[in-house]
């Protein structure tokens, strides 16, 4: 069987059922054709939009069919011959496994042009239909039945076009088959990396990429970035489609091209023990962006998202999950109006007291670092426009760009001193500051191990607020304030009662330290 699928799919006229279905079709657009190496298939797939129905019906079917092996893919099995056996040897044929192999190969220094050629045609194809992508569709059968029932009827004869992948895309946390979380994970790298594999997409911006991006060549997210370099001339269709983008790529950094290949030593350096998902790696890499070994390169690309997070909310995953009750109840007013020009995160931040504990969190992560990296004429951060050019020291510049967390630590020390601030910028130093650490010592649990880790939160709590004196060099010189002091102060009286305690033991007599002690006698 497999032996007369090879030959249907390299020669037309070993597959009666399309030979028959597209004869006049043939006659009509590859007359001069010649049967063999799938060569008068290609000329109907590059002419499918000319094709009669039960031509293009009948030639759906068979791609379908065709899809679960490279052995059935003539013209990708000859490009990538010599590929196949020196990436993927030890990969068995069948399920698509050999053509994954290649396409997650595909950017290797070694990998032919004629191959990756081919690569991407099959793969920008086996997404214009989920029916076309065989390992998803297998793995996601029945999370299609039951989530997406509505959005097509393949069995009706309706053309699915990329309705069905959205739909999972967008219901992905909703999905119960982990194979089948994976196999959309996969298809979203897919689309964050070529605008093409997105068919809603490439059909909202076809026009703008062609007025805009022409010259830029698809890949590695080249073309989303060009569409958004160019936000406020594209059309309000491929706008509203770059956004959805954007808030899946929040997700993940794997889902982001040009910051996982800028950041990929920071994140096996700083967040090798970070599991991926949830915006979780990206706010390690902008917790650490101020060590010395964080590249330039990736920073500015941290600092780059971390830009769109402020304006627009829905960009920053933990507040977009987290405040999302807050914000329909709260700040539906705002989220009317506008999602740029930070309006709903301006709103949370106004009624910060009214919003629930986890949301809260998020708020003041996502404003702490807003002043870690701020920059002037922010919306988010603009109230401490005036407070930043008034009170904190010129000299934290550098090309007239503040060094990172300089602003913070000079408006939180400002705030613990007690000195003039702005009403609004003081009600976002404040918003920005973390909880106290009274939390820490609230445990009835006295041993020395535990308090040695409360210790060590509390030194992380501490390290994050960002009371380092800005005016003092090197770090000679710490002031701590308000919870942090009071918990301080503890520590070092536990410490001194312990010290006086072991001293009056030792000195009084009364210690008496443990000495082994041997049996003797007759056996």
């Amino acid at each position: 069987v497999k032996k007369l699928t090879m030959r249907a799919a390299e020669d037309i006229r070993f597959d009666e059922p399309l030979a028959d279905a597209c004869y006049e079709d043939r006659s009509r657009l590859c007359e001069g054709v010649t049967p063999g190496s799938a060569r008068v298939i290609r000329c109907l797939q590059d002419q499918r939009e000319e094709l009669s129905y039960e031509c293009r019906a009948t030639l759906f079917d068979q791609e379908v069919r065709f899809a679960e092996d490279m052995d059935f893919k003539y013209p990708l099995k000859k490009a990538c011959s010599s590929e196949a056996k020196m990436f993927c040897k030890d990969i068995p044929h069948g399920h698509a496994r050999v053509i994954r192999c290649l396409q997650q190969k595909v950017d290797d220094p070694e990998m032919s042009t004629e191959c990756k050629e081919e690569i991407t045609r099959d793969e920008n194809r086996s997404n214009e239909d989920y029916r076309l992508n065989y390992r998803l569709n297998m793995a996601c059968e029945l999370d299609i039945d039951e989530l997406c029932a509505d959005e097509c009827s393949p069995f009706l004869g309706h053309a699915c076009g990329g309705t069905v992948l959205r739909c999972l895309s967008d219901k992905k946390e909703s999905i119960s088959n982990d194979e089948c979380k994976k196999e959309v994970s996969y298809f979203q790298k897919m689309e964050v990396t070529d605008f093409r594999n997105d068919v809603i997409l490439a059909e909202a911006c076809r026009m703008d990429v062609e007025e805009f991006c022409d010259t830029v060549e698809p890949g590695e997210g080249r073309v989303h970035a060009c569409l958004r370099d160019n936000r406020d001339k594209i059309s309000e269709a491929c706008a509203a489609e770059e956004l959805k983008l954007e808030k899946i790529e929040s997700e993940s950094t794997e889902l982001q091209p040009k910051l996982s290949k800028l950041c990929s030593e920071e994140r096996s350096v700083f967040c090798k023990n970070v599991k991926p998902g949830k915006g979780r790696v990206f706010k390690c890499l902008q917790e650490n962006m101020a060590k010395p070994d964080f590249s330039t390169s990736c920073r500015g690309e941290v600092e780059k998202r971390q830009t769109r997070m402020q304006e627009n909310w829905q960009l920053d995953y933990g507040v977009s999950h987290e405040c999302l009750n807050e914000v329909d109840t709260i700040c539906s007013e705002a989220k009317g109006r506008a999602h740029e020009n930070a309006a709903v995160l301006l709103c949370l931040v106004k009624n910060f007291e009214q919003t629930g504990e986890t949301c809260q969190n998020e708020m003041s992560r996502s404003v702490r670092m807003s002043l870690w990296a701020y920059k002037e004429g922010s919306h988010l951060t603009a109230a401490c426009d005036q407070d930043v050019k008034s009170y904190c020291p010129k000299g934290n510049k550098s090309r007239g760009i503040f060094s990172i967390g300089a602003v913070g630590r000079c408006l939180s020390r400002r705030l613990a001193e007690e000195k003039a601030l702005s009403a609004d910028c003081k009600r976002l130093v404040s918003v920005a500051a973390p909880k106290d650490a009274a939390a820490l010592f609230q445990s009835s649990s006295s041993s020395t191990s535990y308090l040695a880790s409360q210790l060590a939160s509390m030194q992380q709590v501490a390290s994050s607020a960002q009371l380092i004196n800005p005016q003092a060099s090197g770090t000679s010189l710490i002031t701590l304030t308000g919870w942090v002091a009071l918990a301080s102060v503890m520590a070092l009286i536990t410490l001194v009662a312990f010290v006086a305690y072991y001293g009056y033991k030792r000195y009084s007599g009364d210690y008496k330290p443990y000495s082994m002690v041997y049996k003797s006698g007759d056996i």
